[in-house]
């Protein structure tokens, strides 16, 4: 991971659409892009992309909700933007 990655951005629905290309576009411009998923492969796929990190996450299930939380609380970086 780009460790001078700026503004930590959250995308929501990042295994496809326009969430996917919105995710991978903004690693691409140096973004640190926190990307939920809900499956395993969709996971996988993300954890290849530089300045992406996956979350597992279905904004159903309370306790994904708290992972993902802890996860970027825990980074330190904060958010600057979520784009659901």
């Amino acid at each position: 991971m780009n460790t001078n990655a700026i503004h930590p951005i959250l995308v929501t629905g990042a295994s496809t659409g326009i969430g996917n290309h919105l995710s991978k576009h903004l690693a691409e411009q140096g973004h640190l892009v926190y990307g939920t998923v809900r499956k395993d492969e969709d996971f996988k796929k993300l954890q290849t992309i530089e300045n992406l990190i996956p979350i597992k996450l279905d904004v159903r299930d309370p306790q994904q909700i708290q992972e993902g939380l802890k996860l970027i609380t825990e980074a330190g970086h904060g958010l600057y933007a979520l784009v659901n």
